[in-house]
């Protein structure tokens, strides 16, 4: 059949809304770390701050550098390390921090610098960290729920499970709560020292895992209700 030799049979067309090209640093149209959280970092922290869920996806083979892209070359934001190698997650993380701080202090000027007030905003952080292998979940900040070096034993696997008003959600996953990004920085790292660890012993490879980093950030009004008692109602 000539139609299967001709390319134009063959040919698709894509869409993206970016193509970033990070080949070449001294190329003026070259994307680095800060280009990528300008371009799509920003919008996931203000869609949280709307009220809607977001995601970060990265796909692609071993070595395309989703790793480095997502996380950088360090978890933490410390001075020691060069803060263009930091990721999308660090970054988006850092700045949802410094605008609840921001925010706080907004609303405190509003309100004459009283702490407080009958419509006060309450925010609160709360991070999981889980790592998909071989259809199997393991919990990174808890290492100890799903590594087991031992043959004799088996490896506890976490549950995925399905509410109806939850959506889908892992049971039993370490949950924390956070108050400031020196926490969620070092959990972060703290989890990337499981993943490592469980790759090593269990002979896991890391190309075929999957690691996902979830923030659940939620903002509640504290108003005063008929008899005195706070009332707090989510809000987006």
């Amino acid at each position: 059949d000539e139609s299967m030799m001709d390319p134009a049979a063959w040919s698709r067309n894509f869409t993206f809304d970016h193509c970033f090209s990070s080949t070449d640093e001294s190329d003026e149209s070259y994307a680095n770390q800060e280009t990528l959280y300008n371009e799509l970092g920003t919008r996931i922290l203000e869609n949280a701050w709307a009220g809607y869920n977001a995601s970060l996806f990265a796909y692609g083979q071993t070595g395309a550098g989703k790793s480095y892209s997502m996380m950088g070359t360090g978890a933490v934001l410390d001075e020691r390390l060069d803060p263009k190698h930091y990721g999308l997650i660090p970054r988006i993380s850092f700045a949802l921090f410094k605008s609840i701080d921001d925010a706080i202090q907004s609303r405190s000027q509003a309100q004459g610098g009283g702490a407080g007030g009958p419509d006060e905003m309450v925010y609160s952080v709360e991070v999981s960290y889980m790592e998909i292998y071989n259809e199997a979940v393991h919990d990174l900040f808890n290492p100890k729920k799903h590594q087991s070096f031992n043959q004799s034993e088996k490896i506890k696997r976490l549950r995925v499970r399905e509410h109806p008003l939850r959506g889908v959600y892992v049971e039993n996953i370490t949950t924390v709560h956070v108050t400031s990004y020196s926490e969620i920085g070092q959990l972060m790292a703290l989890g990337g020292r499981a993943r490592t660890v469980a790759v090593t012993n269990m002979n896991e490879n890391s190309s075929r895992s999957h690691a996902i980093f979830t923030v659940n950030f939620k903002q509640r009004q504290r108003s005063s209700m008929g008899n005195g008692q706070p009332d707090l109602r989510r809000k987006p």
